[in-house]
């Protein structure tokens, strides 16, 4: 574009250097051009009445479209630049390029003198002068001449008003600079309509009855039975705890490094007791929950009563994706990216505002959800109730998997549950803490949360 506006004004300038010349011409033969003008205003008042409209209007039409061919012509004209002259240029060169024309007309037709016709600018209609003129060669080649120029500096400030120097006003021709900056930017509509408009991108919140593994899972869903998950994103975490850590165990070591390569959702609370039995209710096995107790986390089931329970909901939402989730995950979602003792730093101080622990928060456990959350949306994983998780125990991660599947091999009766309970120290609610018991064990402050699959 900037190559074209070079030339453009490169053929401007031969342009300028041709109209100097004639605006010499014309300027030496002005005073004699005003004398032959007011000889043929005499005259011309003389011949007005012998004009019929008729002829007037044929005439001026078929000067019109001779301008119409010669716009059609222009078409192949390359652009060039103006950006020197001012506001009424235009119309002064064409004045000039009239009175010139009609000083050559006057030497051809010195005897006859006919009426002169006025040029039309190629962006108005044909108008109805009071006199009129019969065309001739000679006359027809000034007038297209004159038009051509019109036309080339109507074009230029037309088409080349948005480069980069810009054309203001072109005069009463009503040809305006165009501002390109103030386009509008084509790649930001284009965004909007090429942008994903599924339900679960734009209202993430949204209850779903599954996730049925979308290419893009929402943020958290709700199930059939109101049990609420948290998307846990892919990555990689230390698991265990550092030496330096106060209370650590030798069954927190090694620290090593564990790689999850798929997302995960995992349940944004405690499995509740209302839950528990709307499920295990339909097998006829236990009878509903005590009036408000509904919130409460359910306790005293075991890890084998656990595997039924996830057995029945799977037939009830017709998957087989429900189960408890492996330690690596678990231990990966209570961190969520920290690195330290608990989830919200070092600081044991700070315990109160996450988790229920000790007996100083009594004895039996607290409704879900009363404590802050992590940084990734889940409540009490620390604290109020210890929770299963699907691998059996070993003494440490020595032979560990690395890639945070569940580690089911050994002894399968005694199984691992994390987190630690209100019952406990603060200690025994570090994030690496690991305490294992039997699969058949019911206990008070045990309870779980569920991982669905993405």
């Amino acid at each position: 574009m900037k190559e074209d506006s070079k030339n453009g004004s490169e053929g401007l300038q031969d342009r300028d250097e041709v109209l100097d010349e004639a605006e010499k011409l014309l300027l030496e033969e002005k005073e004699r051009l005003r004398m032959l003008r007011t000889r043929r205003e005499e005259r011309l008042r003389e011949d007005t009445q012998e004009l019929e409209p008729e002829a007037e209007e044929e005439n001026n039409f078929d000067r019109y479209r001779g301008m119409q061919e010669n716009i059609e012509a222009l078409k192949t004209v390359p652009v060039v630049e103006v950006a020197e002259y001012e506001e009424n240029a235009e119309y002064e060169e064409n004045a000039e390029y009239e009175e010139n024309a009609e000083y050559e007309e006057n030497a051809e037709y010195e005897e006859t003198e006919p009426p002169a016709r006025p040029v039309i600018s190629p962006s108005e209609p044909p108008k109805k002068d009071p006199i009129s003129k019969p065309s001739g060669a000679p006359f027809m080649k000034i007038l297209v001449f004159g038009a051509v120029f019109c036309l080339l500096l109507f074009g230029s400030w037309t088409l080349i008003g948005g480069t980069e120097e810009g054309v203001g006003d072109a005069g009463d021709t009503g040809a305006t600079g165009h501002d390109y900056a103030a386009l509008p930017d084509a790649s930001q509509e284009l965004s909007s309509f090429s942008s994903d408009s599924s339900p679960e991108k734009t209202n993430p919140e949204k209850p779903l009855d599954s996730p049925e593994s979308p290419l893009n899972p929402p943020e958290s869903f709700t199930n059939s039975l109101g049990i609420e998950f948290i998307l846990v994103p892919a990555g990689e975490f230390l698991m265990g705890s550092p030496e330096t850590e106060a209370g650590r165990q030798a069954d927190e070591n090694p620290l090593h490094t564990v790689r999850l390569e798929k997302p995960f959702y995992l349940g944004k609370y405690e499995v509740n007791r209302a839950q528990w039995y709307e499920v295990m209710e339909l097998a006829g096995e236990v009878e509903g929950p005590l009036p408000g107790d509904s919130e409460l986390p359910v306790t005293e089931v075991s890890w084998d009563d656990v595997q039924e329970f996830v057995k029945k909901l799977n037939e009830m939402e017709g998957t087989d994706k429900y189960r408890l989730p492996s330690e690596a995950e678990w231990e990966y979602a209570c961190r969520a990216g920290s690195s330290t003792k608990y989830s919200f730093g070092d600081a044991e101080s700070e315990m109160v505002k996450y988790a229920w622990f000790g007996k100083s928060q009594g004895s039996a456990p607290h409704p879900v959800g009363q404590k802050a959350p992590n940084a990734w949306g889940l409540y009490d994983m620390h604290g109020n109730v210890w929770e299963w998780v699907r691998d059996s125990w070993h003494n440490d991660y020595s032979e560990a998997p690395s890639d945070g599947k569940a580690w089911e091999s050994g002894e399968l009766s005694h199984r691992i549950a994390r987190g630690g309970s209100v019952t406990g120290s603060a200690e025994s609610c570090r994030a690496a803490n690991r305490a294992w018991f039997g699969s058949d064990v019911r206990n008070a402050d045990m309870g779980f949360r569920l991982v669905i699959e993405v």
